[in-house]
């Protein structure tokens, strides 16, 4: 008993001595200046983007940051991501500073309302803000009614955005009213943006003793100045979506979706088509998810299938393969068209010319050369059909009642009942004639 304690308490003793030579180190970690949290946004504002900004926020939140930085390069993007964002950002229990980095970057239409929302707005040299005025989806200008209207609620919002900044109102209101831009030194000089930085650690440097106030009117000094760097990187899933969020790749995985359908429905028994094409149907639906569709341009894409389902089962009509052609050119030109309400936030969307003209011709000669030889094929297999099965026994494969199938010579066929009786599943059939790709069959014991 007495060597057991003794035992216990030299192990206490170890564990006590350990303790006090990793305190000193975790009290010295836990002294060290708090982090500066950097999210990058780089492309398109959509909802992926908007999860991630979020995201960012809350890990700067829960680190304690000093500071949130985000790096800002982007054309544009979804106004419902845009007003996301933004109210990320002027809810935000932690300073936030928009850095549109690097040289030569631009904040244009969702950019500028993004840039605008955060404590403070940084400008990389030789790098541009503004442009936020609505446009259609291609580019075009808008009828004068339907743009006032959308001219005036992007305004609206952009003046509560400066307002609550303290930025340059009148300004950044011409951003949307007139479609202004500004450099650089003309955005700090106007007073939209606060200062111009070269890189991050100078930008860490002049924000170094600025005091912010954050919600709930809680005032906080920054010292980010030498503080370490925390880079919130994209997980994986977020990285997988964003590479989904292409126009053209999404036209791409429409096209071959749809073509490995149609082949799997003309040779049933392939399976890969149809998993193939199942998978990237799957695919653009989840791509398209993150893009501003048009579904009258979906919906043409799929009379150009239909159409195409029509020429190879009657090959040599031509009409409804060149009315194919036609609905998938017009299908793939429409497909991220705006009609209605434009958004002030979101670049044009469009497919490369070149890619829709290319798949046109890829799809039209799949149906020509592919699908009609599969249809001629059938047609020049059933006469030997006929003559190799009828006679044949094999046995029902589902209940005939009189419709079902039937397995015969290894392979499943469409069989129906020539009698009004119905066949049960497992029992045994004969093939009494061939009709098409439908066996006409009978009990065995009936023959």
């Amino acid at each position: 008993m007495l060597r057991t304690l003794r035992w216990a308490w030299r192990l206490c003793l170890a564990l006590a001595l350990l303790v006090l030579a990793l305190a000193p180190g975790a009290l010295h970690a836990q002294s060290g200046p708090a982090p500066v949290v950097l999210v990058r946004i780089t492309d398109l504002i959509d909802d992926v983007n908007a999860g991630y900004l979020k995201r960012g926020v809350e890990r700067a939140q829960a680190r304690g940051a000093q500071i949130l930085v985000i790096e800002l390069n982007t054309p544009g993007g979804l106004l419902s991501s845009t007003e996301t964002m933004v109210s990320s950002l002027l809810n935000a229990r932690v300073p936030t500073v928009a850095y549109v980095s690097p040289q030569g970057a631009h904040a244009a239409s969702a950019g500028t309302f993004i840039g605008a929302a955060a404590h403070f707005l940084v400008m990389s040299p030789v790098s541009r803000i503004g442009a936020a005025s609505p446009v259609g989806g291609s580019g075009e200008d808008l009828p004068s009614t339907l743009k006032s209207k959308v001219t005036e609620d992007a305004a609206a919002l952009m003046r509560n955005i400066a307002t609550a900044r303290h930025r340059n109102v009148a300004a950044l209101e011409a951003t949307v009213t007139s479609a202004k831009a500004y450099d650089a030194n003309e955005a700090v000089s106007i007073g939209i943006a606060d200062f111009i930085a070269p890189d991050l650690t100078a930008l860490l440097a002049r924000l170094d003793g600025k005091q912010v106030l954050l919600p709930n009117d809680v005032s906080v000094v920054l010292h980010t100045a030498g503080a370490p760097v925390e880079t919130v990187s994209h997980t994986a899933l977020e990285s997988f979506l964003k590479f989904l969020a292409d126009p053209n790749l999404v036209f791409i995985l429409l096209v071959i979706g749809g073509l490995g359908i149609l082949i799997e429905l003309f040779g049933p028994g392939h399976i890969v088509p149809g998993v193939v094409g199942a998978i990237c149907l799957i695919l653009a639906f989840v791509g398209i998810g993150n893009l501003p569709v048009n579904w009258a341009g979906i919906a043409l894409l799929g009379v150009a299938t239909v159409l195409a389902f029509i020429e190879a089962q009657h090959p040599g009509l031509i009409f409804p393969l060149v009315a194919a052609i036609v609905s998938f050119v017009l299908g793939a030109f429409l497909l991220f068209s705006n009609f209605g309400a434009p958004s002030p936030t979101l670049p044009s969307v469009r497919i490369h010319p070149g890619l829709i003209i290319g798949l046109a011709v890829f799809f039209a000669a799949v149906v020509v050369l592919y699908l009609t030889a599969i249809v001629r094929g059938r047609k020049i297999m059933v006469p030997t059909a006929s003559e190799a099965l009828a006679g044949q026994v094999g046995y029902a494969a589902s209940d005939l009642s009189p419709r079902g199938t039937v397995q015969v010579a290894g392979e499943l066929w469409s069989a129906i009942a020539e009698n009004t009786e119905p066949i049960k599943s497992g029992q045994a059939v004969k093939v009494l004639a061939v009709d098409g790709l439908t066996l006409k069959v009978a009990k065995a014991t009936d023959s």
